[in-house]
């Protein structure tokens, strides 16, 4: 009797439940929402309405209620509408449902957001902001920016990925990354549902590989540069510092007695904002970095020629009123002096100096160097302010000619192993004496031969 009372009980209560809104243990909760309502319609509230158009067409409205909002859109047909309303409900349930209005931003005010909150980390290096900026305003904006980010298609990112590979190949690879990182952002904030930049390894750069400097390349540098600037070629080559690490230098970041420089600060020049003073590329860009003993006395005779007054806290490279050099006026005597080189070694008949050379190459060839006299890769990222082994990796690879010395080398070890294996073979007696292979009786007259 008490069974039968608790199943009139159960089905007089489903009886008065709506029509569909019963929900199905058995079936997970995206299962329900695409065959039926469940009991989350009072939370998700849809319908499909049908009117007739000027014409006297039939158009399906689908309304859904997504985070308290309204979202409506409009089909041909019924089967359309009722299949685009349980797959809304079905990501609403799994978290990913997009309102189709929130990609109605512009791209270009939308990625002005993504630059102001830092990014997807939360926090741009000021250099790095800027050079994100050039990059939306000069290369990626003139295409996309007045497009609604819902707008922009897959095929859309090919046509212009194709056209900037033309006209710029070395910077494409850079923009279609920012793009793709943008639109990225977008998914996480959910504006569009998938990102469409989809062009496998279009962000990947086929860099080339630097040209290296010797040590008397640099020397001839610093002997071609004007007076001023001879330390700064010196410093970049043999302690591997960075432009804005050179210009960014104190005097009180030298200990001479103790041969030692500390890399506290690097100094940048943005469009915007000019001479900015930042902490160094990295965290372990702060760091502590040994002075060859044939540097100290460059340093000196610089210091006692434009530091006049060695306070601590003055300009290492600075103009006699104490004012920093501009990065402009370090690119004019570097590519005076690179000019000086050439002609020099041209009156003499020697090669000139590698061909696209930059400044940067200095630090390059430098930790090459490094890398090649053996040590770790923990040591190569010590002094070269590497956050990871992948930087420091690039430079542990042997200079032209180097592999012909090392495969040279290893040779002499295998004839010297060759030689060692044959002599041994003469003195050692073997254990047992070989056997005839008819009989079976030992060789060479053994006890019973």
């Amino acid at each position: 009797m008490g069974a039968a009372n608790r199943f009139t009980q159960s089905d007089s209560q489903r009886s008065a439940e709506p029509r569909g809104a019963r929900f199905v243990a058995n079936r997970g909760p995206i299962a329900n929402a695409l065959n039926g309502p469940d009991v989350r319609a009072s939370q998700t509230a849809h319908r499909v309405t049908k009117r007739e158009t000027a014409k006297g067409e039939a158009r399906y409205d689908a309304r859904v209620r997504l985070n308290g909002k309204s979202v409506t859109k409009t089909f041909v047909r019924r089967g359309d509408a009722d299949a685009w309303v349980r797959q809304v409900l079905a990501d609403d349930l799994a978290g990913v449902a997009i309102d189709p209005k929130a990609g109605k931003i512009e791209f270009s005010t939308y990625a002005a957001t993504f630059l102001a909150r830092g990014g997807t980390r939360g926090q741009l290096a000021p250099k790095t902001r800027s050079y994100y900026s050039d990059l939306l305003r000069l290369h990626i904006e003139p295409t996309f920016g007045a497009l609604k980010v819902s707008a922009i298609k897959p095929g859309a990112v090919k046509d212009w990925f194709a056209a900037t590979s033309a006209a710029k190949p070395k910077l494409a690879p850079k923009a279609y990354r920012l793009l793709s990182t943008v639109l990225g952002a977008a998914v996480s904030d959910r504006l569009i549902g998938s990102n469409p930049c989809r062009i496998r390894g279009a962000g990947v750069e086929k860099a080339g590989e630097r040209p290296l400097l010797t040590p008397a390349d640099a020397q001839d540098l610093a002997d071609s540069i004007a007076r001023q600037f001879r330390a700064m070629v010196l410093l970049a080559e043999f302690c591997q510092l960075r432009l804005g690490e050179l210009l960014g230098l104190l005097v009180g970041d030298l200990d001479l007695a103790g041969r030692t420089l500390r890399v506290e600060r690097q100094a940048l020049e943005l469009r915007n904002d000019g001479r900015v003073i930042t902490d160094p590329k990295t965290d372990a860009g702060k760091r502590t970095v040994s002075l060859p003993a044939g540097l100290v006395p460059e340093l000196v005779d610089h210091i006692e020629a434009y530091c006049p007054t060695t306070v601590d806290d003055r300009w290492l490279f600075a103009t006699s009123t104490g004012r920093p050099w501009y990065r402009w006026e370090w690119n004019r005597a570097w590519s005076e002096a690179k000019v000086a080189v050439d002609t020099k070694r041209a009156e003499q008949g020697l090669p000139g100096l590698p061909e696209g050379l930059h400044m940067h190459d200095l630090r390059h060839s430098g930790l090459t160097l490094v890398a090649m006299s053996g040590v770790t890769t923990k040591e190569l990222m010590r002094r070269g302010g590497h956050a990871s082994p992948t930087a420091a990796l690039r430079y542990q690879h042997v200079a032209e000619g180097r592999d012909r010395e090392i495969a040279d080398k290893l040779g002499l070890l295998f004839d010297d192993a060759k030689i060692s294996r044959d002599e041994r073979a003469k003195t050692v007696t073997p254990l047992f004496a070989a056997r005839s292979p008819r009989d079976g009786k030992r060789k060479g007259g053994g006890a019973g031969s």
